[in-house]
C-alpha cells in the first residue's frame, strides 16, 4: 500500500495513473477507479470488480465487497490518493504501507509558472479580441469554458493541413480524390444520414490514426490493420465488423471483447505471449480460447 497525500491540484491522481500504467502488466489483473466526494459506491465496486476480471451486477454492496476481498486476499498492491493526511495514515497502518507526501512547487517555480500562465492567457485573449477564436460557452463568472475557431481560421487550418498532408478530412460528401498516403484520417459526418465513405479509402495502409465525429448509417464492416497498430480495448462495440485482420494484442480485455463481434466471419489475430506472471499468462490463453469458442 502506498498513499499519495497532498493539497488539491498538485497532481496526485496524475502521478498515481502514471505509476499504474507503468507497472500494471506485472500483475494478473489491475483496476483504476475514481472516488468522488459523493460516490456511487456500488458503481465503484462494480468497476473495480470488472477490472479484476469478475462480475457481480446482481450483488448488493456487501456481496461485492466480499467478492473483492476474496479475490485480492494476500495478493494485492494498492495506490490511493487523498488530500487528508489522516486518511492516508489510516490506510497505510491497516495495510502496513507508506505515505508519499506530494509537496507544492517552490516559490520561484510557482512564480515562473504564474508568468507562463499570464503570457498564455494574454495570447488567448488576443486571439479572442481578433475573433480568431470564438467563445461558445461562458460561465457565470465571465470565464470562457468552451470556444471554437472562426470558420475562416478553420478553413486555413484545413487547407494547410492538406498541403502538408498532415491530416485528411472527409466530411461525408462525395470525395473525388485522396492523397496517395493518408497518415491521419478525420471522418466528419455531423450526424448526416446521407454521409458517404469513399470506396477508395479501403487500401490506405499508411493510416496512423482515425478520428470520427458524428454518426452515419454506414457501419464499419471490414478492418485491416498492421500488427503494430494499437486498437482500443473496447473493440466489442464495433458490432458490425465482419472481417478483422492482422491485429496483435496481449490484452485480456481486448481478447474477451472479441466474443461480442457476433457478425465476425474472418479473423486474423496474433496473440503475443504476455509479459507478466504465470497466472496472467494463463488467464490470457483462457480468454483467447473462450472468445474463439463463442465465435465458432
Amino acid at each position: 500500500m502506498v498513499s499519495i497525500a497532498g493539497f488539491g491540484g498538485l497532481g496526485k491522481t496524475t502521478l498515481a495513473k502514471q505509476v499504474y500504467q507503468k507497472i500494471k502488466w506485472q500483475f494478473d489483473c489491475a483496476a483504476f477507479v475514481f472516488v468522488s466526494q459523493m460516490p456511487d459506491m456500488k458503481r465503484i465496486l462494480l468497476d473495480l470488480l470488472s477490472g479484476l476480471g469478475a462480475s457481480g451486477n446482481r450483488d448488493d454492496e456487501r456481496q461485492l465487497i466480499d467478492k473483492i476481498r476474496e479475490f485480492l486476499h494476500d495478493k494485492s498492491r494498492i495506490i490511493t490518493t487523498t488530500r487528508i493526511l489522516d486518511i492516508a495514515a489510516l490506510c497505510c497502518s491497516t495495510f502496513k504501507g507508506s505515505i508519499y507526501r506530494l509537496e507544492p512547487l517552490s516559490e520561484s517555480d510557482s512564480r515562473r509558472c504564474n508568468r507562463l500562465d499570464q503570457v498564455a492567457e494574454s495570447y488567448f485573449n488576443e486571439l479572442i479580441n481578433r475573433s480568431m477564436i470564438l467563445p461558445v460557452s461562458i460561465a457565470y463568472d465571465g470565464s470562457i469554458q468552451i470556444c471554437q475557431v472562426h470558420d475562416l481560421v478553420l478553413n486555413i487550418i484545413i487547407s494547410m493541413s492538406k498541403e502538408d498532408n498532415f491530416v485528411t478530412v472527409i466530411d461525408g460528401q462525395k470525395c473525388s480524390s485522396l492523397p496517395e498516403k493518408i497518415h491521419r484520417l478525420s471522418l466528419q459526418f455531423n450526424d448526416s444520414e446521407d454521409a458517404v465513405i469513399p470506396a477508395n479509402i479501403t487500401n490506405k495502409n499508411s493510416v496512423r490514426s482515425i478520428s470520427v465525429f458524428g454518426s452515419t448509417k454506414q457501419k464499419l464492416v471490414c478492418l485491416y490493420v498492421s500488427t503494430k497498430a494499437r486498437l482500443p480495448e473496447r473493440i466489442g462495440t464495433m458490432q458490425s465488423l465482419e472481417e478483422l485482420f492482422h491485429i496483435s494484442s496481449n490484452s485480456i480485455r481486448f481478447v474477451e471483447d472479441l466474443k461480442c463481434l457476433t457478425k465476425l466471419r474472418d479473423l486474423a489475430i496474433s496473440v503475443e505471449d504476455p509479459v507478466g506472471t504465470e497466472g496472467y499468462k494463463l488467464r490470457c490463453r483462457e480468454a483467447v480460447l473462450s472468445s474463439l469458442t463463442e465465435l465458432g
